[in-house]
């Protein structure tokens, strides 16, 4: 099984510098009488990608905004959020994090 040493993604919006890719479900319960789960059924999934990046010249002033698609990874989603900060001590550094439910039509904010 090969392996890999940082980094292997990109996104276009500066130098990645991390990323985590997560799935979620929304699920529903029925207990018995007892309050035990009897049976337990998905219904809704919700996939996350987050990732940090130290910004090329200009990301700061052309930030995604929230609303707009952005391929992260391998996840092509909606920008749930976005944030850049500046330092005098460091460069700029943002993060963003997109997501998408199901295989649900995304239309970006207008």
């Amino acid at each position: 099984m090969a392996k890999s040493f940082g980094v292997t993604s990109t996104g276009g919006y500066g130098i990645l510098q991390s990323l985590s890719e997560s799935s979620a479900a929304e699920k529903a319960e029925v207990r018995g009488a007892d309050g035990k789960v009897t049976d337990e059924i998905a219904y809704s999934r919700t996939d996350q990608a987050t990732a940090e990046f130290v910004c090329d010249s200009g990301t700061a002033e052309n930030a995604f905004a929230a609303g707009t698609s952005l391929t992260i990874g391998t996840l092509t989603a909606l920008i749930a959020s976005v944030n850049v900060d500046e330092s005098n001590t460091d460069f700029q550094r943002g993060s963003v994090t997109i997501e998408k439910k199901d295989a649900a039509t995304q239309v970006a904010y207008s």
